[in-house]
């Protein structure tokens, strides 16, 4: 049943990301054609601002995953519920924390941000984000690890399709009517709101959760070597923003979204196909099955080098047209920067590259033995992002994502091959190898027939016909390279992919 359950998990999934990709892109527009770069850059910056709360969270929502991987294989429904009432009780804190820290953030940030905004449009802006993430943490963040180690994540995924298609036709509909900017994104925010609510709702009822059990922390024993780990996520996904918002112009925050944004639903197209698996190595882990853990893990690594060849390839080639096409109008700025666009490409290439190995340790609870690594990214990460912006302006806090990715990419990966998976390193390295010469050829063959050339594709359908014939150039030529270098591998995949489709009670 856990690969009809895998199924089931993908389809919703690719239902959600092609949803979330489609409406991800609409919105962005219709808020920077309706309001302007600055209001756009704001929200975006204000929301990573407010993001620090994440690392509050002292990793306890990975740490409560990992618990439950094991308690919900036993059926201890005791264990589950103290698991659950401990993140709660913490999450419920962690929810008072923003209400304080949103009113110190209306004082504070208008000083430190660059931007014409008023006083009292900043501290509005910041009110409407902070409601949504309260609602988020208060809800959300015990639930969702709840399911998510069941393997259900298909339950968020249709909450979210249906949270993200009403958001859209609500922002569309409020700027029609000509509402300002903060009706328009208060509105969005309680859309979003949907989602936790029901998970908790779901939660509470299927899985019989007993309040009365004894709140005890003590049963989310990684948590403190959890909390590295989420305070270098944070690092990642918050310090360009942050650094941005300090030392240039909010404007420029709205070129990083644009930009990030665009390369970031790559990464969602990636997790289409697996969402899950970090429940799946959990749990297969949790029962000593080391050697499906092995057969699995190589196929999927496999399968997410091959993606990077593929899509990233396509995103170096196509990503500056449709940059050109995204922002026409839109005058406030200049949004069309050539070194810009390949640093977001290859930070979030390196960002894939390093994602199953992450996956992996986090599967096998393998914090404490990693966090030296995760310390050295999160340090880099900030200290080159302050310093070379000084130097080089926008491009430094791309170029310090880079290398302090490389450095996280080197540790995972070393310590998944040796020390998991007891495989020789050098396997690794090939595999490094395989995909930039398998990318170079891509982008040769492309170029030589001139696919993506920003000169000529001056309107969506020539976009979408280069888009497609470098799409059919890239999968080919990766797939031909697949079957040369990674057979056994390929074949594992497709073993799976069969079971999923075709064997309801083979795993």
């Amino acid at each position: 049943m856990k690969s009809r359950k895998t199924l089931i998990n993908v389809t919703v999934s690719s239902i959600y990301q092609i949803v979330t990709i489609i409406c991800g892109l609409i919105t962005p527009r219709l808020l920077l054609m309706a309001f302007g770069s600055t209001y756009y850059g704001a929200f975006s910056s204000v929301g990573q601002f407010l993001g620090i709360i994440s690392a509050l969270s002292m990793g306890i929502p990975g740490a409560s995953r990992l618990e439950l991987y094991k308690l919900l294989s036993i059926s201890d429904n005791e264990g589950i519920s103290k698991v659950v009432k401990a993140t709660q009780k913490y999450s419920k804190k962690v929810s008072v924390i923003i209400i304080f820290y949103a009113a110190l953030l209306c004082l504070l940030y208008p000083y430190i941000s660059n931007s014409d905004l008023l006083f009292a449009e900043n501290a509005i802006i910041i009110v409407i984000v902070a409601l949504g993430l309260f609602i988020e943490y208060f809800f959300g963040m015990a639930y969702y690890n709840v399911i998510d180690a069941d393997q259900k994540q298909y339950i968020r995924f249709a909450l979210r399709i249906f949270a993200t298609i009403a958001n859209t036709l609500v922002v569309v509909l409020l700027i029609r009517l000509g509402y300002n900017v903060f009706t328009v994104k208060l509105a969005s925010s309680m859309v979003f709101a949907i989602t936790p609510f029901f998970v908790y709702l779901y939660v509470k009822n299927t899985y019989h959760i007993d309040n009365s059990v004894e709140t005890d922390m003590s049963v989310i024993p990684e948590r403190k070597n959890v909390l590295i780990h989420a305070i270098s996520a944070f690092v990642y996904e918050h310090v360009d923003v942050f650094v941005l918002t300090i030392f240039l112009d909010v404007k420029y925050v709205a070129i990083y979204t644009i930009y990030h944004t665009i390369i970031h639903y790559l990464r969602l197209l990636l997790e289409i196909f697996t969402g899950d698996l970090e429940s799946v190595f959990g749990t297969l882990w949790a029962n000593k099955e080391r050697d499906r853990v092995d057969s699995l893990f190589s196929g999927y690594e496999t399968f997410s080098f091959m993606f990077i060849c593929v899509v990233f390839s396509c995103a170096g080639l196509l990503i500056m047209p449709f940059v050109a096409l995204y922002t026409a109008g839109v005058h406030d700025i200049n949004y069309y920067h050539v070194d810009i666009g390949i640093l977001i490409v290859l930070s979030e290439a390196l960002y894939c590259i390093r994602d199953p190995y992450r996956i992996l340790i986090q599967a096998t609870g393998s914090y404490e033995q990693t966090k030296v690594g995760v310390i050295m990214e999160a340090a880099t990460n900030a200290i080159l992002s302050v310093v070379l912006t000084a130097y080089l302006g926008f491009n430094g806090v791309l170029v310090g994502t880079v290398v302090s990715t490389l450095i996280t990419i080197i540790q995972f990966s070393w310590f998944s091959d040796v020390k998991l998976l007891n495989r020789k390193y050098v396997i690794f390295f090939k595999r490094l190898i395989w995909t930039v010469i398998t990318m170079a050829l891509v982008v040769g063959v492309c170029s030589a027939l001139k696919l993506g050339n920003v000169e000529r594709i001056n309107n969506w359908g020539n976009w979408i016909l280069d888009g497609l014939g470098v799409f059919l150039i890239s999968a080919s030529m990766t797939v031909i390279s697949t079957i040369i270098f990674y057979r056994k591998d390929l074949y594992v995949i497709l073993d799976k992919v069969k079971v999923a489709l075709f064997a309801q009670n083979k795993s």
